[in-house]
């Protein structure tokens, strides 16, 4: 793995924990909206690292 992918297995696997943390059930009360949000920016950064959206599509379980 390269580090491109390496970036973008990252990333999908921060878009999958925001999801995760938004779809939980934990109202914004709790922070729990800030703290995806931040998630979702860094899995942008990382996608941008590595070129942009190119491999939004990566299987971060590998080849």
């Amino acid at each position: 793995m390269n580090v491109d992918e390496y970036l973008l297995a990252n990333a999908h696997y921060f878009d999958a924990l925001a999801a995760q943390l938004l779809g939980s059930g934990l109202d914004d009360t709790t922070g729990a909206g800030g703290v995806a949000h931040r998630i979702e920016e860094e899995a942008r950064r990382l996608r941008r690292a590595a070129g942009g959206s190119l491999g939004s599509s990566v299987n971060p379980s590998g080849p």
